[in-house]
């Protein structure tokens, strides 16, 4: 008994010194006045005595103080860590628990943190959280995860994931892989990998066959616009562009791919299967000279002019598109629609090359060379005179002359260039006209002609003249040199009668052997070897 006794003392004072756990249970007093006891730790075996039961046991699981963590538990002096921490229904355990175990306070977890949640250690992402301290990334999503979220996790901003980005699809918002890949859905060509989000907001160009707005929705890049279908269509498919079709070609009039046989619509050859439409029908073969015509390759002759068909080779003078279609090999001054002459053209025609030109040169897109170039001839210069070797422009009218050429007039008479007349071009008529000149309006006349407009040489009556030419129209340059009617009809116009005149205007005073000039001197008319006759 002294010795149960001393190990009590000690182990009461060893308990206080907190060398052993304190007793969480009293010892037994058996019945019948035995004092024997319990051993530490352990249950009273029913000792016989007064009561003949257990009174005073001590009712524990485990000894005092010595249940290790994670094992059950009824009370904190259970355990060596004095935390008897409860698991709802798994029932209590010694602490501090490890992490996603259940938890009251931070003590109770070895990691010292129990979330407001009531588990230990702070969640990972995806895992449910209230406060960003509940999670080890300090962020507690507004859909009460903890972030970042992965892909396919609900979000409500992008920063609750972790590709940054939370997107709306289909009245659901969860992380997306960020750009998306193709075939995912997208809103914007910049959610997608691919760089395209097409008219169905999915990630990538769509295949042939599948829905499209624009050729950029399509793997094949092509948008069939009024199918808005990916591809190309086939023989007798709707079109609008050559692209829309499998065979490369939609008719122009009916928009349908491929070609129209003879007789069919048409606008270009290249809707016909015989390559050629002529006047909106497509033919088998080219027509012939003479029948209407749309282009050359219409023609058998090759040649297609004013809507019809021109004989080939032509002549010169007829028209031509291309030296092939003249004979003479040279189809000359073509115009704006591409229309020329064939045969070479003279001097100041509209030229491209030498072979247009009868002189052989094309100067300045101008047949026959300019003044100050060397020539061989009149007929190499474009002004028409060759003077020492060299273009000149021709001389003005009263300067000397030797031949026709050398003269603006175009006009060598006695060694001196002469005026063309009282109608001649205001670039002369003041060299020509003795007398004034003025410019004539154009006019009517009454057959329906036009006079054009010209320069008109008035009052020179009376005036020196050497030629007719010099004189108004109805004079006459008179035997006496000067301007004159040939029947003096007024005094005031002095008749070129070199006598006297009767009452009507006769010349009467020249009589027969009279000297004279010219015939309208003489009473007969007549003046042979300066003798009226």
């Amino acid at each position: 008994m002294t010795t149960m006794r001393t190990q009590w003392v000690w182990a009461s004072v060893l308990g206080i010194a907190g060398l052993v756990p304190p007793a969480c249970g009293g010892f037994a007093d058996h019945g019948g006045g035995a004092e024997d006891a319990a051993p530490m730790g352990g249950r009273d075996t029913g000792g016989t005595g007064d009561g003949g039961g257990t009174e005073g046991g001590c009712e524990y699981v485990g000894p005092c103080g010595t249940v290790a963590s994670g094992s059950p538990c009824d009370l904190d002096e259970n355990c060596v860590s004095r935390r008897c921490v409860s698991q709802s229904g798994l029932g209590s355990l010694c602490g501090p628990m490890t992490d996603g175990s259940l938890c009251a306070n931070g003590p109770d977890c070895v990691s010292g943190f129990c979330s407001s949640l009531g588990i230990c250690g702070k969640g990972a992402a995806g895992n449910q959280c209230i406060a960003d301290e509940d999670c080890a990334s300090d962020e507690c999503t507004r859909v009460d995860v903890c972030g970042p979220t992965a892909n396919g996790g609900p979000c409500e901003a992008d920063s609750d994931c972790a590709s940054g980005h939370c997107t709306t699809n289909r009245n659901t918002r969860s992380c997306e892989i960020y750009p998306t890949l193709d075939g995912e859905p997208c809103n914007v060509a910049a959610d997608c990998v691919s760089g395209f989000c097409n008219s169905e907001l999915t990630c990538g160009t769509n295949a042939d066959g599948f829905r499209c707005a624009v050729d950029s929705d399509c793997t094949t890049g092509h948008c069939i616009t009024i199918d808005s279908i990916c591809g190309q269509n086939p023989l007798q498919g709707d079109c609008t562009e050559d692209a829309d079709c499998a065979c490369g070609h939609c008719t122009t009039i009916d928009e349908i791919c491929g070609v129209n046989s003879t007789g069919g619509d048409c606008s270009e050859d290249a809707d016909c299967y015989s390559s050629l439409c002529v006047q909106a029908l497509c033919v088998a073969t080219p027509v012939s000279v003479g029948e209407t015509c749309d282009a050359d390759t219409d023609c058998t002759s090759g040649l297609c002019v004013d809507d019809a068909c021109k004989p080939t080779p032509a002549a010169d003078g007829s028209p031509c598109k291309r030296d092939s279609n003249c004979a003479s090999g040279v189809c000359s001054s073509l115009n704006s629609l591409g229309i020329g002459v064939c045969g070479p053209q003279t001097n100041g025609s509209a030229c491209l090359r030498n072979q247009e030109c009868t002189a052989g040169v094309c100067d300045q897109s101008v047949c026959g060379a300019s003044n100050g170039t060397a020539c061989t001839g009149d007929a190499f210069c474009q002004s028409g005179y060759c003077a020492t070797s060299v273009c000149t422009a021709p001389l003005p009218t009263t300067e000397g002359c030797t031949r026709n050429a050398m003269c603006q007039t175009g006009l060598c008479t006695n060694g001196t260039c002469q005026c063309l007349g009282p109608l001649d071009t205001a670039t002369f008529v003041a060299q020509c006209c003795t007398g004034t000149w003025t410019i004539v309006p154009a006019s009517a006349e009454a057959d329906g002609s036009v006079i054009p407009s010209h320069s008109a040489c008035n009052d020179s009556a009376g005036l020196s003249c050497t030629l007719t030419a010099e004189c108004e129209t109805g004079q006459t340059c008179g035997g006496r040199g000067i301007c004159c009617y040939a029947q003096g009809i007024a005094a005031a116009h002095q008749a070129c009668c070199s006598g006297a005149l009767d009452s009507s205007g006769n010349c009467t005073g020249s009589a027969t052997g009279s000297a004279c000039k010219a015939g309208d001197e003489c009473a007969s008319g007549t003046c042979t070897n300066q003798t009226c006759a």
